[in-house]
């Protein structure tokens, strides 16, 4: 029988792959996939978003080993990640 690891070791195509080469963009879909260019930017709500699952990852954490959070933590970590 095989495993998950068996069934990512073999060429497969994701969702988001086939979604971005009929419905997005097909060029995109070469200069990502296969091209592999790197990108010239990161979208500022990619940031955003990042830094945002970063606080609420150490918060959870934190509140995991039965600490008291302060806005002012999650705020200063918000902003240094970000």
């Amino acid at each position: 029988m095989a495993t998950l690891s068996d069934y990512r070791d073999r060429p497969h195509w994701s969702f988001s792959s086939l979604n971005q080469f009929f419905n997005i963009c097909s060029l995109q879909y070469a200069f990502e996939r296969v091209l592999k260019l790197p990108k010239t930017f990161t979208p500022q709500s990619l940031s955003f978003g990042s830094a945002y699952h970063r606080v609420m990852e150490w918060a959870a954490l934190e509140r995991m080993q039965g600490h008291v959070l302060k806005l002012e933590d999650a705020a200063d970590l918000f902003q240094d990640v970000w």
